[in-house]
């Protein structure tokens, strides 16, 4: 069976957690952190991310919204090989879970991707200025 986890930011806190419940017919999450209890919070109260089933080269899971460090080895008719070191942004789109980096979109699990979880969009949105 495939294991489902997601994380919440909540807006006006501006604190990620854990999401241990959703009521889809509320619209509303019920979230924790650090070992407290959080409580249920509304459809306009959270960004909601999903946990993509891989973890990064530290064992590190990531979610929808991370931000990542990203080497990608890669041969063609032009280079033997060639290493490309950048950042990007894990999102969901057309059923698959994918970085965008480069002006290009590759699946996260595509062979010769590494990556590595620096950051989220909510917590450190610096690390994606040039």
């Amino acid at each position: 069976m495939r294991e489902i986890e997601f994380r919440a930011w909540l807006k006006n806190r501006k604190k990620m957690r854990i999401v241990c419940a959703i009521d889809f017919s509320s619209n509303e999450v019920d979230c924790s952190g650090n070992d407290e209890y959080v409580g249920w919070y509304g459809l306009n109260e959270y960004e909601l991310m999903q946990w993509t089933g891989l973890k990064d080269i530290n064992g590190t899971k990531i979610f929808e919204g991370d931000i990542v460090e990203i080497w990608y080895n890669f041969e063609n008719e032009y280079f033997e090989e060639k290493t490309l070191h950048s950042r990007g942004v894990i999102k969901f789109d057309k059923g698959m879970f994918e970085v965008k980096f480069e002006g290009y979109n590759y699946y996260i699990n595509a062979d010769g991707l590494t990556l590595e979880v620096i950051g989220n969009i909510y917590e450190n949105p610096e690390l994606l200025e040039v």
